[in-house]
């Protein structure tokens, strides 16, 4: 989805020719920017959200649906994936994945995913959260 203003283009989400999805996108009132897909499996529905928040807006958490599949994508610093402290957002996205009863997938002790050309700094700000039965089903490769 590309952002009206700004130099950054947007967030994206891809899905392979063969897998039939259908976008959505939920109103945050200027604040997130909360993308999805709805996938259509052989006996459920999947659906995956891509989430972008600036540092000065509101993280619209509550816009966000939650049934029994999802993934996310949130900036924030706590402990739990990284940081060396934890922020108010870190806080609570926390606080908000255990009142959801989701589950990380990233451990804090893969490489970060970002570089920061203006303070050389590198971070891991992109989460990816599940609900239990995808958590399950993820694998990981060392």
């Amino acid at each position: 989805m590309d952002r009206a203003e700004g130099t950054k283009v947007g967030v994206i989400i891809l899905v392979r020719n063969d897998i039939q999805a259908v976008e959505f996108t939920k109103d945050t009132n200027g604040n997130a920017e909360i993308n999805g897909i709805r996938i259509a499996l052989k006996n459920r529905e999947l659906l995956v959200y891509n989430f972008y928040c600036p540092a000065n807006k509101q993280l619209s958490l509550d816009a966000i649906d939650i049934p029994n599949a999802g993934c996310l994508i949130f900036n924030s610093h706590s402990q739990s994936w990284g940081y060396d402290e934890m922020d108010h957002r870190g806080e609570e996205v926390e606080n908000w994945q255990i009142d959801q009863n989701l589950q990380l997938l990233n451990d804090p002790e893969d490489q970060d995913t970002f570089y920061s050309r203006r303070w050389r700094t590198t971070s891991t700000p992109d989460l990816g959260f599940a609900t239990d039965d995808i958590a399950k089903c993820t694998t990981r490769t060392v």
